[in-house]
């Protein structure tokens, strides 16, 4: 009795994937992009520029901050090796200058 309810159970499970096999085959696709213009298309007069604000010309003996790429909560530093490292913090770390619109360290007490 139990060899057949094991059987049935593994027929079902074949009918089941069988179907969903045929199902997933014949059914249209909905992963397709949608219509319009894109904007990061490029064309052969467009030049490509890399932003790299404030890096040095060579490489640092220590690990340098670069205060251009600054967020509330985040610092980016350039390594000997001239990888990046970024670190983010929980809580904000600096705050936006109104005047000269740059990330300054925030003073906690």
């Amino acid at each position: 009795m139990a060899r057949k309810r094991g059987f049935r159970y593994k027929c079902y499970m074949a009918v089941i994937l069988s179907f969903c096999l045929i199902f997933s085959s014949i059914a249209p696709s909905f992963t397709q992009a949608a219509l319009g213009k894109s904007d990061r298309v490029m064309t052969k007069k467009q030049k490509i520029e890399a932003q790299l604000g404030d890096l040095p010309d060579k490489r640092p003996k220590t690990k340098l901050e670069l205060e251009s790429k600054r967020t509330k909560y985040s610092t980016r530093y350039l390594n000997p090796d001239g990888s990046f490292t970024e670190e983010i913090y929980l809580q904000p770390q600096f705050y936006q200058d109104p005047l000269d619109k740059k990330w300054k360290k925030l003073i906690t007490i």
